[in-house]
């Protein structure tokens, strides 16, 4: 990976890149090159010695690196769509064990530190550090994946550039949402959006969708449309659930899919969003059942089987 890969990216300007065992760098001394550009000369010795190895981008060369760290998939969702209202967005997002990602942009005016916030599962890289984006996962052991462009596609000069007063504001935000759900451990659980609890009988988008059963989708729809960016992905949430309990089929709920996706810009939102609705559907059906289409023809196949 390293010999194929390293020249091809020092060629596109990408400058800090370092062979990587895994996750651990396999240099001595490697974080003089979070300020030192590597060399031709390095990058050719490395790529003969190590030419299997990981590549690693130390920060530093006008780049910071955003991790999110976060591994309840409701969590990390909020949090992606925090980073693309505050931050911005970048088609630089790298994946190595979903639903964790990794956000690269340019460094604006100013110095961005590295810092790691470990109640927050979030770490900001800087001026210190190195992240891993090409190569085999060490965990997973399947390769690390761009889910839009990647850096082979996109120089670092093009990339949309941060300020640390929108990495203040990101943490405050972060913390704020999340706060409600760290308990004294800090550790970071799922957290409690304002649609907790009202996916009862009770629930207003319930009562909504329940008033003209054969305008639900419709009413869906117009929800879905309205909600403004910070509440798209928990608006979605309420709506499948309410259309699952009101009695909808699957294939109903699916036609919802394309207009959701639609409200999100970039590639990379969509990816996370497609992956997020199939939850949604998922995670009403394992609360409530499945539709009545779905049980009959399963209860259809288990006899056929047992006939069989």
């Amino acid at each position: 990976m390293f010999a194929a890969l390293a020249p091809k990216l020092f060629d596109m300007g990408w400058r800090g890149l370092i062979p990587v065992n895994g996750k651990r760098p396999a240099l001595s001394g490697w974080p003089r090159y979070n300020t030192q550009p590597n060399t031709p000369k390095e990058l050719r010795l490395w790529a003969s010695t190590m030419p299997d190895a990981n590549i690693g981008l130390c920060a530093g060369h006008g780049v910071v690196m955003v991790d999110l760290d976060h591994t309840n998939e409701a969590v990390a969702a909020q949090v992606r769509e925090l980073a693309g209202e505050i931050l911005g967005r970048t088609s630089l997002v790298r994946v190595g064990c979903w639903p964790k990602t990794l956000r690269v942009y340019g460094c604006g005016p100013g110095v961005i530190k590295s810092r790691k916030f470990r109640g927050l599962s979030t770490e900001i890289f800087g001026t210190s550090g190195q992240c891993v984006i090409y190569g085999t996962h060490a965990d997973t052991g399947r390769p690390y994946e761009w889910i839009d462009k990647t850096p082979l596609d996109v120089p670092p000069g093009d990339l949309p550039t941060l300020d640390a007063a929108q990495i203040d504001r990101f943490i405050s935000r972060v913390h704020q949402t999340l706060e409600p759900a760290c308990g004294d451990s800090g550790a970071t659980q799922k957290p409690q959006s304002k649609f907790s609890g009202q996916f009862g009988s009770g629930s207003a988008t319930l009562a909504r969708i329940r008033q003209d059963r054969s305008n639900g989708l419709v009413t869906a729809l117009k929800m879905i449309k309205a909600a403004a960016v910070g509440e798209r992905h928990t608006t979605a949430v309420e709506v499948t659930f309410a259309l699952a309990v009101a009695g909808w089929r699957d294939d109903q709920i699916e036609t919802l899919r394309e207009p959701f996706l639609r409200r999100f810009e970039t590639g990379a939102e969509r990816y996370d969003e497609d992956r997020r609705f199939t939850a949604m559907i998922d995670g009403a059906r394992a609360k409530i059942g499945p539709d009545a289409e779905t049980a009959a023809r399963a209860v259809y196949h288990h006899r056929w089987s047992r006939w069989r």
